[in-house]
């Protein structure tokens, strides 16, 4: 505690900046890709559980929509290698001020970008279910749900370079 009653700051050692590269690659790799396995078996779990309704129409519908949602969470991903991309080496030459600064710029880009992307797509999902042949009712829910999480991607791919980050 300092003389004023507040806690001291810990300084914390940066822990991919020693020690073996590959011990390092293969962390990130393996933390990625486990996050992104939990997703797609998200989607795979929906799926599986919708079909033991029975009802055929939904489980397309979210066959349909799984497709446009992996296109949308792979843009979220691509933002958060470029952002851990762009802080890392910051935080490996010990400049915390720019490190800081890059992650601020890194997280309004994310955000900036996919929610483009997301009003974009948002409009576009009529028309890329129907290249996709979805048509009646599996269009239409697909649509719907589409629809609820379109939006919601902005705040998936902010998560994903907070992570990164």
């Amino acid at each position: 505690m300092t003389a004023g009653g507040r806690p001291r700051a810990q300084t914390i050692a940066p822990k991919f900046v020693t020690g073996s590269i590959l011990r390092h690659i293969l962390e990130m790799t393996g933390a990625g890709a486990l996050g992104l396995v939990a997703i797609f078996v998200c989607d795979l779990a929906n799926i599986y559980f919708l079909s033991l309704t029975g009802d055929q129409v939904t489980v397309a519908a979210v066959g349909y929509a799984s497709s446009i949602l992996f296109f949308s969470t792979s843009i979220g991903i691509g933002l958060s290698i470029a952002a851990s991309s762009t802080v890392s080496p910051a935080i490996g030459e010990g400049l915390r001020p720019r490190a800081r600064r890059r992650s601020t710029h890194a997280l309004v880009i994310t955000l900036l970008v996919s929610g483009a992307v997301a009003a974009v797509l948002w409009f576009l999902v009529p028309s890329m279910l129907t290249l996709m042949g979805a048509e009646g009712e599996a269009h239409h829910l697909a649509k719907l749900y589409l629809w609820i999480l379109i939006p919601t991607m902005p705040i998936l791919a902010f998560a994903m370079t907070c992570m990164a980050i």
